[in-house]
């Protein structure tokens, strides 16, 4: 499992200089969050900072300037136990990429990381980190927080796993009701239909297919059945893709997809979640308003949705095969 490596931006706890873009970044965001002056510079040095219960983390990708990551540790709250935790941050990933390029993951201690791919064009603007920041902290609390006051208002007496269970598949239920709300509302803006349409045509498909997928929300690559929606504020379509009905099952492996989804997320901004009780593989491809160079770009969408296809075969293969290796293909996409 790929872990979290502190950025290591300045040797000194003074405010950073004009010359060191990171630390100046990293300085404005903590105090756009509202920390106090020594915890800026702590923030600018160490790339960490602790916001209530949460660890809030930026860490670079890799070695490009602009390419980052924001993090969000959160520990498992007492009384509920690992299976639960682990079916609960599946179900909460099947609709977080509605909003943002983000996923949850867990580390090796079994604490969850809400990861989030931040846009190259952010780095260097602390009001967009802290927005980010923001963000983070707000889904991690929330999704604790409403595992905690049922559970404080229920108080089940020892031993009662039926009604944990029960209460498990509530919390997938109501995600669930969630997800099925928020996909239902946004609509294809004027850009995204021409970028499917475009994107059809590249793939083989002629003017009734390419009407279909608007209509149906759904294109076919190869054997793929991939379902494709607009996200929240209608920047991004948001695809989905089944694995099988027995291909993800049970807490081993829901441990597994959600260990691996650090990883997916930061090689090929994918991430693996639950929707309507089917674990899929999710993406978001950004949408521009007015590209100049659609049909180009509509070309790159379609290899990617190729790319997308066929690695969500290969994880699925591979799980209901049953091999325990890590749910990252081999292909960057």
């Amino acid at each position: 499992m790929t872990s979290i490596h502190t950025p290591q931006v300045r040797d000194e706890t003074s405010p950073p200089g004009d010359n060191d873009p990171t630390a100046f970044w990293l300085h404005d965001t903590a105090l756009e969050l509202g920390a106090e002056a020594a915890v800026a510079q702590e923030f600018a040095r160490t790339g960490q900072l602790r916001l209530n219960d949460v660890l809030l983390c930026v860490q670079p990708r890799s070695d490009e300037p602009d390419d980052w990551l924001a993090l969000a540790r959160i520990e498992r709250p007492l009384g509920v136990d690992h299976e639960r935790w682990c079916q609960v941050l599946l179900d909460a990933n099947g609709s977080l990429m509605l909003l943002a390029p983000w996923t949850f993951t867990i580390d090796d201690e079994g604490a969850a990381l809400l990861v989030l791919r931040v846009p190259p064009s952010h780095f260097g603007d602390a009001v967009m980190l802290c927005g980010s920041l923001f963000g983070l902290l707000c889904t991690a609390e929330g999704l604790v927080q409403g595992l905690v006051e049922p559970q404080a208002a229920a108080s089940p007496p020892a031993g009662a796993t039926a009604g944990a269970r029960s209460t498990a598949n509530e919390d997938a239920a109501a995600i669930g009701a969630a997800i099925k709300a928020s996909m239902a509302q946004p609509a294809f803006t004027a850009p995204m239909q021409a970028l499917v349409r475009h994107a059809v045509k590249a793939l083989g498909g002629d003017e009734a297919a390419q009407r279909q997928v608007i209509e149906q929300c759904s294109l076919r690559v190869g054997p793929v059945d991939i379902a494709v929606v607009a996200d929240i504020e209608g920047h991004a379509l948001v695809l989905s893709a089944d694995f099988g009905p027995d291909a993800i099952t049970g807490a081993r492996d829901a441990a597994a997809v959600l260990a691996g989804n650090l990883d997916l997320l930061g090689l090929a901004g994918l991430a693996m979640g639950r929707l309507a009780g089917r674990v899929m593989l999710l993406g978001r491809w950004d949408v521009d308003e007015a590209p100049d160079d659609g049909e180009e770009r509509a070309a790159l969408f379609a290899a990617w949705l190729i790319d997308f296809a066929e690695l969500s075969q290969a994880i699925g293969a591979a799980a209901t095969a049953g091999r325990r290796h890590s749910f990252v293909g081999r292909r960057s996409i």
